[in-house]
């Protein structure tokens, strides 16, 4: 839950940056987070496929192709919301998927 909240204000923080020099460091941190966020779902899915082996590679399968759509969907929405509105409220936008993801992630059961 903590992990979100920081994210969410980093995601933020990019939004409220006045140059490129002071973006840089959240923008770095948010990589990080995403990395680590990739990562714990990946773990999470391969946890919870244990438990039906035979449809392992298919939902993992899945798992993988709503990650790739998201690389394609985000800059698309980013891109829009940046030309629409101006270049911050895409990251403010950002911050608040982030933040309706930190309340899906609390109701994941323990694996």
């Amino acid at each position: 839950g903590s992990f979100v909240y920081w994210y969410r204000w980093l995601l933020s923080s990019s939004g409220l940056a006045s140059s490129f020099v002071t973006m840089l460091p959240f923008r770095l941190l948010m990589g990080l987070g995403t990395a680590t966020a990739t990562a714990g779902s990946q773990a999470y899915m391969a946890d919870l496929t244990d438990q039906v082996p035979p449809h392992r590679a298919r939902l993992m399968g899945l798992q993988q192709t709503a990650v790739t759509a998201s690389f394609v969907a985000g800059p698309m929405m980013g891109g829009f919301l940046a030309e629409l509105l101006g270049v911050r409220y895409a990251f403010f936008a950002s911050a608040i998927a982030a933040g309706s993801c930190c309340f899906g992630y609390s109701m994941l059961r323990e694996t």
